[in-house]
């Protein structure tokens, strides 16, 4: 069983083969439960510093949440949950890394589908976005705003 401060390397070792930027992210720590500590990382937008950021939690359990906070959007945080099963974990944090990658360069976008039954978050590539297929979708957001809809006023 890897230890936390090891996922805390792999992790911080991932983001950065992903994004060499992410050394300069902030981050954090604090007590978990007896079981062990949490550890955190958060990027602001920088177009909408205030109003958009991404939080990487690396939770006490050894999971990786992922969450994509707008201020203005009801239900947020929108969040992701990804699992580090005993004897995967260096894919998992790897999978994780990725993930993180695709929202920020926008091969990724954030939209909330309509319905009752259907509705709710969607992480989607933007080239399923066709025009015929946005009227399913409330809204759709983007790291850097290229794919918004409906367009901020």
């Amino acid at each position: 069983m890897i230890k936390q401060e090891d996922r805390i390397r792999l992790l911080d070792d991932a983001l950065f083969r992903a994004i060499p930027e992410s050394r300069e992210w902030t981050r954090g720590g604090s007590p978990g439960p007896s079981d062990g500590s949490q550890y955190w990382i958060e990027v602001r937008s920088p177009l909408r510093p205030a109003a958009q950021r991404l939080s990487v939690l690396l939770r006490h359990d050894g999971d990786i949440q992922i969450e994509y906070h707008i201020t203005a959007k009801r239900g947020s945080p929108f969040e992701v949950l990804i699992v580090l099963a005993e004897g995967r974990e260096v894919a998992a944090i790897e999978e994780a890394s990725l993930f993180v990658s695709d929202l920020l360069a926008e091969r990724l976008v954030l939209a909330s589908a309509k319905g009752l039954f259907r509705g709710g978050r969607r992480f989607l590539k933007p080239s399923s976005l066709t025009e015929s297929r946005r009227r399913d979708f409330s809204w759709v957001t983007s790291w850097l705003g290229t794919f918004d809809w409906p367009s901020p006023a």
